[in-house]
Order: C-alpha cells, then structure tokens, then sequence
C-alpha cells in the first residue's frame, strides 16, 4: 500500500548531496553546473530514484538562485560555504516541524550561535541563506505520494494539537513525533482515521513517558 512515507533523514541525506556538489562547482570557479557535479558524485547514486529526481530539482532550483544578481561573488562564495557548514540535518528538520520557515529560522539561530567565522554571522550573509533555503526547501519537502501528504499533514496538526503540546513537555522530541506519525501514515489512507490513531499513540506516549518506560528519543 504504501511507497515511502517522508523522511527527514531522507531529506536530508539528499540536501547533503546537493550541498556537496555545490561546493565542488565552488572549487571548479562556477556555479552554473550544481546538476552536472551532483550527478556524478557517490552520495547521489546512493539515492534512491525519487531522491534523485527531488536532488536534480533542488539542484536546479539552486543554480537558478545563486546565479542571481542579487549576490555579489563574495556574497555567494560565503553563502555556498555556509550551506555546507550549516546544512539542515534530520534534527534540524524535525524541530522545524519539516516545515521552511521555522527550519529556516531554527538554521539562522544555529549559525548566530555556532559559528566561527564572523562572515556568517552578518546579516547580509544570513539574509542570503535564508533566501536559498527558501528557495529549495519547499522541492525538498514536497510530498511525493499520498502517505506523504498525509504525514505532512498530521505533523502540521501535531504542532497546535494538546497531544503534540504534552509530548514536547514531557520531553519527547520532534523526531519521535515524525516517527509516531510514519507508523500511522503507514497504516491507513484514511486522515481522519489517521488522525484518531496519532492522537491515541500521542496520549500513550506521554502516559509511558510518565511511568519512566520509554525515553524521550
């Protein structure tokens, strides 16, 4: 019944191979050919076909961005630098509800804490990856099949859900939310019903939580 349900690491691991061919087409002195360096890098053929083709779109969604005249060189050598250094991993992703702008936001507040290059730490700079997450997360995390709608959606309801709301303050992090809503998603076409049971297994989660049975990872 079910292809493959959305998954961050998913996700991630295919950001990753385009973030690594960005990088090489820095190296090469150009910026016009993310799609030709990703498809001949290992941790694209590591992907599965639908992967693929989501990491060609992003990549050419990229390549559109950064050519643009809104960067200087300098701007955009600091920006495909900090898209390598900073690049949403399957946490990052789970805590911003696999949804761009609290990703996006989740991001910009890691590089003002972590990072050690001043350069990242501006404005201007953070301003520009922002811009380019905007740009290619919405192809990153675009469903692609009806479980992955579904789990989209039961993710989006978990955020202003009480069940999502005791779970985060008993300590339960993001990720096991995703994983909770996989398993459902996996288990039905129908939302309604999906949504009955994620709230059923949010309810025992917290009530095992409480009893020291299950840890918050």
């Amino acid at each position: 019944m079910v292809e493959k349900v959305l998954h961050a690491g998913n996700i991630a691991a295919t950001l990753a191979a385009v973030a690594t061919a960005t990088e090489i087409t820095l190296a090469g002195g150009s910026v016009s050919a993310i799609g030709a360096a990703l498809s001949g890098h290992a941790l694209f053929r590591k992907l599965d076909t639908p992967d693929k083709v989501r990491a060609l779109e992003i990549a050419e969604r990229a390549d559109a961005h950064l050519k643009g005249d809104h960067l200087t060189p300098d701007r955009r050598k600091i920006l495909i630098q900090m898209f390598a250094a900073f690049l949403p991993s399957d946490s990052d992703l789970a805590t911003g509800s696999m949804q761009p702008a609290p990703i996006v936001a989740h991001m910009q507040a890691r590089i003002r804490d972590e990072a050690r290059d001043s350069a990242y730490r501006t404005e201007t700079a953070l301003d520009d990856y922002a811009a380019l997450l905007h740009a290619i997360l919405p192809i990153a995390l675009q469903p692609a099949s009806r479980q992955e709608a579904m789990l989209q959606e039961l993710l989006a309801r978990t955020d202003d859900s009480e069940g999502g709301k005791r779970m985060r303050e008993e300590g339960i992090t993001e990720r096991a939310i995703i994983r909770l809503a996989q398993r459902v998603a996996q288990d039905t076409d129908d939302l309604a019903a999906a949504w009955r049971e994620l709230q059923n297994a949010m309810y025992i989660a917290v009530r095992l939580q409480r009893e020291g049975q299950v840890t918050s990872n």
